[in-house]
């Protein structure tokens, strides 16, 4: 569905969703590679983006009936995702520190 908010109107919301973006090709690509194995259900991830897009950390925070495969293209998904650097305002809004992100995905 749509975004209840427009928060890609600013520098961070637009690459917070060229984030999401990314994530998602490779994620739908896994789904398509893995389908015999999916089941259904959901899986939470924490994840954090370093200023130069590399994925510094991911952890599944929940998750409902789903398999180790699941899980295991899922953050493959999330590490060869091809995030793009912070841009120069989001850089500067985060300081130094990486940004944080918690995805759903729903098998």
């Amino acid at each position: 569905g749509e975004s209840a908010l427009d928060v890609t109107n600013s520098p961070m919301g637009r690459y917070q969703a060229a984030i999401g973006r990314a994530v998602e090709k490779e994620w739908q690509l896994n789904c398509m590679k893995h389908r015999d194995f999916i089941t259904p259900g959901f899986l939470t991830v924490r994840f954090f983006v370093s200023e130069s897009g590399r994925i510094k950390s991911v952890q599944f925070i929940g998750d409902n009936q789903t398999g180790e495969v699941q899980k295991g293209f899922t953050l493959n998904s999330i590490r060869k995702a091809p995030i793009p650097a912070m841009p120069p305002a989001v850089k500067k809004e985060m300081a130094g520190d990486a940004l944080e992100l918690i995805f759903n995905f729903y098998f």
